[in-house]
């Protein structure tokens, strides 16, 4: 990509070289090259590189660095990037071909103002469209089936609501709180010092993402 780079090289699935999705490198190469411009005001914004994104002023949209040390006080393990090790590591990040660190996609995510999740969504969208304009769609097709991915999306956001909305007041939604049996089987509800998710939940969401939108599995990048 070299040192200032203008865009991301499209790696297609299964090249030996590639960690993660072309549309999740493409994303964070957008916020780390026009994010500052954007929060500064700029229309167009003004492209950043990656030096300049990681120490600029907070007030105009720039440092990443001081975000990235907030995540890492939630995880410290990550702590391994400096500030000149990151805005080097930045460049080799976007090709694909190094390990993508969870605290520097949470970094990315929080410095947009968005959960992670919501940010790959959105990288989500970026791939489809991608391998959209790679098989030649006509653009009706393609904004139809965004359209359709994001109704499966929607319909899990509304059983989600309806988890909520339905759950006894007594009870905990999402997650499981119990003291294990011998052998490690959970006992009880709510109560002990053992913790783990309710697959249950998600379950249903699988049912219904796969109702609304099965063509959509497995993922594209």
């Amino acid at each position: 990509m070299g040192n200032n780079p203008t865009h991301v090289e499209e790696r297609l699935d299964g090249d030996m070289l590639k960690s993660y999705p072309t549309g999740l490198a493409s994303l964070m190469f957008a916020v780390q090259g026009y994010w500052t411009g954007l929060k500064a005001g700029q229309r167009p914004a003004a492209y950043v590189g990656a030096p300049t994104f990681c120490k600029g002023r907070p007030s105009g949209g720039g440092n990443f660095y001081a975000t990235f040390q907030s995540v890492l006080k939630r995880w410290p393990g990550n702590r391994k990037l400096r500030l000149s090790g990151l805005s080097q590591h930045l460049p080799k990040l976007f090709e694909q071909t190094i390990e993508l660190r969870y605290s520097v996609l949470a970094a990315f995510s929080a410095h947009c103002g968005l959960p992670t999740g919501l940010f790959l969504m959105y990288s989500k969208l970026v791939s489809m469209e991608m391998e959209h304009v790679r098989k030649k769609t006509p653009r009706v097709e393609s904004r139809a089936e965004l359209l359709e991915f994001l109704h499966a999306c929607k319909a899990v956001i509304e059983l989600a609501e309806l988890q909520v909305r339905s759950e006894k007041p007594d009870r905990l939604v999402f997650n499981h709180y119990f003291t294990a049996r011998k052998g490690g089987r959970p006992r009880g509800e709510r109560r002990g010092d053992k913790h783990m998710a309710k697959a249950d939940k998600l379950y249903k969401w699988s049912l219904v993402f796969d109702k609304h939108g099965s063509k959509f599995n497995p993922p594209t990048s």
